[in-house]
């Protein structure tokens, strides 16, 4: 019977042999597994805080990219609201002239619009008002120079300051409020050109 024990024994033996060896193969395995699964895990991890991280750059330059559009918005729009003062306080200035000052100019802005023709000339009832005999003088005068006559029109202008000229029943309106709404873009340029 010392015979089957020992026979006994080494089968024992052998299946203990064979269960550690197949643990540890499984135990290998099991670690490769997890290196493997552990690597791709941190691969992965690695890749995703790369992408997220492009994406939040991209993300801040969008943001930049939009806070500086907004800025030169801002800075575009106040500049445009400065040039349109300076254009209104400009006209108001003209309209709020006075006396010699305000003939000088209304003398001005008829050597650059009378024409060569005979016509009538109409102010706003508060300019006729003020009107002088040197002042209408000076008007004929300068119809002559370019060829042409304009006499004082019994009517009115519904304008605040400037004047109508009148050609065969066209008129051709010559207030400062239409001449500074004819030239406001070139304005603006001369305006911005002088502020900035």
């Amino acid at each position: 019977m010392a015979g089957i024990e020992t026979i006994t024994s080494e089968i024992l033996q052998e299946a203990r042999n064979k269960a550690d060896s197949v643990i540890s193969e499984a135990k290998k395995r099991v670690q490769d597994e997890e290196d493997k699964a552990r690597a791709e895990g941190e691969k992965y991890l690695a890749d995703t805080l790369k992408k997220a991280e492009s994406q939040a750059a991209l993300y801040a330059e969008r943001i930049q990219s939009q806070i500086d559009m907004q800025r030169k918005q801002a800075v575009l729009g106040e500049k445009q609201n400065i040039i349109t003062d300076v254009i209104k306080k400009a006209q108001s200035v003209m309209e709020n002239l006075g006396g010699a000052d305000y003939a000088a100019m209304i003398l001005k802005l008829l050597q650059n619009c009378v024409h060569g023709e005979k016509g009538e000339i109409l102010f706003s009832a508060k300019d006729k008002k003020n009107l002088t005999a040197d002042l209408i003088k000076k008007i004929g005068e300068i119809a002559a120079k370019k060829g042409g006559s304009l006499t004082l029109s019994d009517e009115t202008a519904d304008i605040d300051s400037g004047f109508i000229l009148r050609y065969g029943g066209i008129e051709e309106n010559c207030s400062l409020k239409a001449l500074f709404a004819d030239r406001q873009e070139e304005l603006q340029d001369l305006v911005h050109k002088l502020l900035f």
